[in-house]
């Protein structure tokens, strides 16, 4: 349900916001959030599904920036720009995240790296690659990593989550 809220909640803000109300040859605001406003590149990977790609910048290696969690490209509005300034940087919406369409497949692991796959191949992104990952993303750059070692020329993790995490935090935290 919060995954189908977050393209609605885009376009809400989108609605209220001046610049969707300016005269035609007004000058409009500009914001972190103006790149992820609208769906940049959608991607199709197959059987009428999209996966969303925001790219910046121009250089090499490029960077892909995954989200976390039921997150989606507009986590990174504060570090995507910052990285284009050097290369280029893409971020990425899982399926049903974002402006990416849903899936009847289930999103585990194997079929959002599948997804990625699908979408950095159509969208002509085949390295160097520098992944980087926040939280969840983690598995998802990992066994890409694994599977395209010539295409990965480096990773950066961003607190990962990891296998174990669970039984580690109840060893280490009984009582949460």
């Amino acid at each position: 349900m919060r995954r189908a809220l977050l393209p609605a909640l885009a376009l809400f803000v989108v609605a209220l916001s001046p610049a969707s109300h300016a005269e035609p040859g007004a000058v409009q605001r500009v914001t972190p959030f103006t790149p992820y406003e609208t769906p940049q590149l959608r991607v199709q990977i197959g059987d009428g599904r999209y996966i969303h790609v925001v790219c910046m910048g121009r250089g090499s290696p490029t960077v892909i920036l995954s989200a976390g969690a039921d997150g989606w490209s507009a986590d990174w509005l504060r570090v995507q720009p910052e990285i284009a300034k050097t290369t280029k940087v893409c971020a990425w919406d899982r399926a049903g995240h974002g402006f990416s369409s849903g899936s009847p497949e289930a999103q585990d692991i194997l079929h959002t790296v599948a997804d990625l796959e699908r979408a950095l191949v159509g969208a002509g992104l085949t390295g160097p690659l520098v992944m980087v990952a926040h939280s969840l993303g983690a598995f998802e750059t990992l066994l890409f990593a694994d599977s395209h070692p010539d295409q990965v020329a480096g990773m950066v993790m961003v607190d990962p989550s990891t296998p174990d995490q669970e039984e580690q935090l109840a060893r280490a935290a009984p009582a949460l």
